[in-house]
């Protein structure tokens, strides 16, 4: 569809691949003549008829007022006249998406990790207020967008596969963000589902992994509604236990136990990172040192710049020194025993057991 006009209202320009069920492209307004992506589904949205049209234009109405710097705002959409198929345009910025950071870095430092999902949370609070849930939170569908500056956003793309309230706009594919709720195939869902994907996002962030990651499609269904997601301070022992306790909370397999509402999870990510600020110099991977031991110093060290680089640019310092801070209580680790305290223990415990023995024996 390369050079192909939608509504005879925005160009295609460019390919960028298979999105969550559609095709993803460069484009432009020619109204307007800026520049914005598009999605196009190759087929009108799940179910037949009128129905399924009132559906799908109602829920675009809806993500049309969301409006907030974590979530692409979604600029107009419809069915293309010529082909019928669906497709959705939204603000473009320059950047890459999460996915593409993590298959390269692998695990993320805890406290850029956390901000990551704190912006996230922020975005997706917008949305559930609008009456919407996104359903297909996971990597590729965050663009971690920068600017002239330093400073990152994060913006949680693709709302084409929300829903409006309970009543279904289009299907969501499996994959190992999918709630235990959409893998049974209920359609009782409410927010929690994104705040579940989230939560696994999290998860692959701070570890390098995913929680559950079998190859065929009947196995992950299965793992997902049945396996709980292993221990984070198992399998990323340098994740500090509050952050691991949060991350638990959010993967639950009862939604009745996770985090009621974006806000409640916001509010923990808080506890975490009291700010969110992200710079581009942050967004490389956890250094090979910091993952020996159990939440380490060296997670500290790995926010530093390499040797010969410049310090990180930051516009205000002075929430830099208290994002530096909130990283001290998301990684600081515990304090070790000296080895004179371990032998007075020792020692104590020996005497104590003499003196029992001795008791006995009269």
């Amino acid at each position: 569809m390369i050079g192909e006009l939608l509504d005879e209202r925005v160009l295609l320009e460019r390919s960028l691949g298979l999105r969550g069920g559609g095709q993803l492209y460069d484009g432009r307004e020619l109204r307007s003549g800026r520049a914005v992506a598009v999605k196009v589904w190759n087929h009108a949205p799940q179910g037949a008829g009128d129905i399924a049209v009132r559906r799908f234009l109602q829920g675009l109405e809806s993500a049309r007022t969301v409006d907030s710097p974590h979530v692409a705002r979604v600029l107009d959409g419809g069915f293309d006249t010529k082909s019928g198929a669906a497709y959705l345009v939204t603000e473009r910025h320059e950047g890459e998406d999460l996915r593409t950071l993590l298959e390269r870095e692998g695990a993320l430092v805890p406290a850029v990790a956390v901000r990551i999902a704190g912006q996230l949370c922020l975005g997706l609070r917008r949305v559930h207020a609008a009456g919407l849930l996104h359903r297909d939170v996971q990597p590729a569908n965050v663009l971690l967008a920068t600017g002239e500056g330093d400073e990152v956003t994060v913006k949680l793309l693709d709302l084409g596969a929300c829903w409006l309230g309970t009543e279904g706009v289009g299907g969501t594919s499996a994959s190992p963000y999918m709630s235990p709720e959409l893998a049974r195939g209920g359609r009782e869902v409410d927010v929690r589902v994104d705040l579940w994907s989230l939560g696994v996002l999290l998860f692959q962030a701070l570890s390098g992994r995913k929680p559950h990651s079998p190859t065929g499609l009947g196995d992950l269904l299965l793992t997902i509604c049945t396996e709980p997601a292993p221990p984070l301070g198992r399998v990323a022992p340098w994740v500090s236990p509050d952050v691991a306790a949060v991350v638990a909370k959010a993967l639950a397999l009862e939604r009745e136990r996770r985090f009621a509402d974006a806000d409640a999870l916001l509010s923990a990510l808080r506890e975490l990172e009291p700010l969110f600020t992200l710079a581009r110099s942050e967004l490389r991977g956890l250094p090979a040192a910091a993952r020996h031991g159990r939440h380490a110093a060296p997670v500290d060290a790995a926010l530093a710049p390499p040797s010969g680089a410049d310090e990180p640019v930051v516009a205000a310092p002075g929430p830099r020194e208290v994002a530096a801070a909130g990283l001290a209580s998301v990684s600081s680790p515990r304090r070790a025993l000296s080895p004179g305290l371990v032998v007075a223990v020792v020692l104590f415990s020996a005497l104590v057991t003499l003196g029992l023995l001795l008791g006995l024996t009269r």
